[in-house]
């Protein structure tokens, strides 16, 4: 009930957030990507591992998912992240219940 002037708002703010959740999302592929990547396959870790990871992300990930047509074909893309969000959040607070309940972390604090 704004008229033109509060849809373009509304509009620059959801391209805002977007864009703030993409750079998030790049930031956190970029910082944990290559030290796993390089665990796994078992090499060293270099600058340019980043990038190269980065890149092949964007491609291989990113590019196709924002290419759809049909935004109601990534529903199953959001229930396995989902599905993995509750697995990840499972596996953390197993593998954190023995020190919480042993009081070592009150030792970093």
């Amino acid at each position: 009930t704004y008229g033109p002037v509060g849809k373009l708002l509304v509009e620059l703010s959801m391209i805002g957030l977007l864009l703030g959740t993409c750079t998030a999302f790049f930031v956190i592929i970029g910082d944990l990507a290559p030290a796993i990547v390089a665990k796994l396959l078992k090499i060293e870790e270099t600058p340019s591992m980043r990038a190269i990871l980065l890149v092949i992300v964007a491609i291989t990930i990113v590019l196709p998912l924002s290419l759809k047509n049909n935004i109601t074909a990534l529903t199953n893309y959001s229930t396995a992240s989902l599905a993995f969000y509750v697995v990840f959040i499972v596996l953390v607070v197993y593998f954190s219940l023995p020190t919480l309940f042993a009081g070592e972390w009150r030792d970093s604090l």
